[in-house]
């Protein structure tokens, strides 16, 4: 700032050639630009308390400042300097209210939801990565019933339940494609699927990591197939022959059951369990690979492969501990 200004300092010195303004005795180009930033100028050195344009550097550049605001063709035109601190302080206000931060993992099929929807809605958002085995003091401030992940740190407030997040963030922001259908049957209907998805469906993903000997987990991953094939049904009738579950766009069904979409593909690459069955649920098949190349999609969930290094932790974790 301060050797900008003094180049501003030589710049009037020639050009002004002694006179009142960049333009001479009168108001010409150079003083319109820079002119036209003085009004900020001074709202900034108020709010920052900070000294942009210093008479001790730069004398001449502060004295043509205090002219060209005085001039009878700028001072009706240039705002008061107080209407403008008002304008920046209410600025403040709402950037204040508009920070988003999300708590989670990236390995988090829950905390992808929230940074699907997020994206959906293009909202920028600062993502905290929290590390489970030792929670932040922020996630046990903001979650203290339950302490998990996600959560939603929207300005004051905090949002917990990655469900409950997902239809905030639709009421919230209302630019961009809706994730719940408008219709409220229709909404009625996703509501009902994500509900199947999270009690019925989810708790076999978990059956399966706790699934001991090849004879059960063949067990448990003929369950998630059979579950899997209401989905297909429900699939082909909210999706109305279109890409996804919520027609030309990722909805709440989409968002609620694509979360997982890494995580199978990584237990296929490391157990080589399929989920996903293209003779049983050959639409879902073809979904799935739709969501995972969606632009809303990708960079919100990790990659399968990082997904598998993250597995195989866990067993050699878990076997450790059986040992023990």
């Amino acid at each position: 700032m301060s050797e900008g200004n003094l180049l501003l300092e030589e710049a009037f010195m020639k050009i002004s050639k002694g006179k009142s303004y960049f333009g001479g005795d009168s108001i010409g180009y150079v003083d319109i630009v820079l002119g036209s930033l003085l009004g900020w100028v001074k709202v900034i050195e108020i709010m920052d308390e900070m000294k942009i344009l210093d008479e001790t550097k730069t004398p001449s550049l502060a004295e043509w400042a205090e002219r060209f605001c005085s001039d009878n063709v700028v001072k009706d035109i240039i705002p008061q300097t107080e209407k403008l601190v008002g304008i920046y302080r209410k600025y403040l206000e709402v950037k204040a209210t508009s920070i988003v931060k999300v708590l989670g993992t990236q390995a988090s099929p829950f905390a992808n939801r929230v940074l699907i929807a997020l994206n959906v809605k293009s909202v920028d958002y600062e993502f905290i990565q929290e590390d489970m085995s030792n929670k932040s003091e922020l996630l046990l401030k903001s979650n203290p019933v339950h302490k998990k992940i996600p959560v939603l740190i929207h300005g004051d407030n905090t949002i917990c339940e990655s469900l409950v997040i997902v239809q905030y963030i639709d009421e919230t922001w209302t630019n961009g494609p809706s994730i719940l259908p408008s219709n409220p049957l229709d909404r009625a209907i996703a509501r009902f699927w994500v509900a199947y998805i999270d009690d019925k469906w989810l708790p076999l993903m978990s059956d399966l990591g706790k699934a001991q000997g090849e004879e059960a987990k063949l067990e448990v991953q003929e369950k998630l197939q059979e579950a899997l094939v209401p989905l297909e049904e429900a699939f082909v009738k909210c999706s109305k022959g279109k890409s996804f579950f919520g027609g030309d766009n990722i909805g709440y069904i989409d968002i609620t059951l694509g979360c997982i979409l890494g995580w199978i593909k990584a237990i296929k690459i490391m157990l080589g369990i399929e989920i996903f069955n293209v003779t049983k649920t050959p639409g879902l098949v073809n979904w799935g690979d739709r969501f995972l190349e969606d632009k809303f999609v990708k960079g919100a969930m990790l990659e399968p492969e990082k997904l598998v290094e993250i597995l195989k932790l866990h067993l050699a974790k878990r076997e450790a501990n059986n040992a023990n």
